[in-house]
């Protein structure tokens, strides 16, 4: 259970700050170009609602522990285990920017295929971190 814990936790504090560093501050003026008229700002900056944004990183992070963790085998290397986490990210992701995408007229192609490519490495790497942190906790 702390072990869980530990995976959960860690996962969440290398997402947030992941994002946090791909969307605010490396791709800031791109979303902002793209879907500017959509995001929550306060001033220049993004401003996310924070209770939101904490239960997205919670719920995924948990499914990648509980899902995604599980069906990889005893020992894989972290190559695999990233494979696996970005597989699961690349079809969380499709199903999130392509139901945009299908729905809203202001959610363009371009930002799509970013979101996608970017869903598919962050969830690839905080898989990593889970397994990282399941293994020197074992």
């Amino acid at each position: 259970m702390l072990t869980t814990l530990k995976m959960i936790v860690g996962s969440i504090v290398f997402a947030v700050l992941l994002d946090y560093v791909w969307i605010g501050k490396v791709m800031a003026r791109f979303y902002k170009s793209q879907i500017g008229g959509i995001l929550r700002t306060s001033g220049d900056s993004m401003n996310p609602h924070i209770p939101t944004a904490i239960l997205v990183y919670v719920a995924l992070t948990c499914l990648v522990v509980f899902f995604v963790l599980p069906l990889i085998p005893e020992g894989a290397s972290y190559l695999k285990v990233f494979g696996y986490g970005a597989l699961f990210g690349f079809l969380i992701y499709c199903f999130y920017d392509l139901t945009n995408f299908s729905v809203f007229s202001v959610w363009p192609l371009a930002i799509t295929l970013v979101d996608i490519a970017w869903g598919t490495f962050l969830v690839g790497a905080t898989t990593v971190v889970a397994e990282f942190i399941h293994r020197i906790s074992a």
